[in-house]
């Protein structure tokens, strides 16, 4: 993991350093405190630039799961793109799913946790969805909250969908994928 893929410990501390150096210039008239006030606050600043201009693996892979979630919710054929060929089980379920279910626009994924192994050729992400959902045959059924971990494998550089598991919003369950919440 690199070290700045959450900046805020760096640019927290040095903020408070800046701010130290600064109320010691203040109380002391040194100037010298005041150039690394300025330093600190500059060091805190390139904290966040350099996060912003990294992207780890696991970054790259969370976005590919924004970029399927979408595509999904677009009823896209793209997002059969998004699926590895190793896995057409979950293509199939994915193009029968898609025709069952849509996604409003209120789709929104959070809470990402990814873990990066097998040298950086595997990736698994835990996320929450929630969306309001319409079900052919049921119509609306509200707001549905999700749990998900997916598994994904990179080919030829890019980050393919391997598997598919849901969890149970309140516990680390496994449960069906298509089934209604319970």
């Amino acid at each position: 993991m690199w070290f700045t893929e959450n900046p805020w410990p760096g640019i927290i501390l040095f903020g408070l350093v800046g701010l130290s150096c600064l109320a010691l210039m203040m109380n002391s008239q040194r100037k010298i405190y005041g150039l690394l006030s300025g330093l600190f606050f500059l060091l805190a600043g390139g904290c966040y630039l350099l996060e912003r201009a990294i992207i780890t693996d696991g970054e790259l892979a969370q976005q590919r799961v924004v970029s399927m979630a979408e595509d999904f919710q677009k009823r896209s054929p793209q997002v059969l793109d998004h699926i590895s060929p190793q896995a057409p089980e979950l293509q199939t379920m994915v193009k029968s799913v898609m025709d069952l279910v849509e996604v409003q626009d209120d789709l929104r994924l959070t809470d990402f946790q990814t873990n990066v192994t097998n040298e950086g050729s595997r990736a698994q992400v835990r996320f929450r969805a929630n969306a309001t959902l319409s079900v052919r045959g049921m119509g609306n059924v509200g707001r549905q909250p999700a749990r998900f971990e997916v598994t994904l494998g990179k080919e030829q550089g890019t980050w393919k969908l391997l598997a598919v598991r849901r969890l149970n919003v309140i516990k680390d369950e496994e449960m069906p994928l298509t089934e209604a919440r319970q």
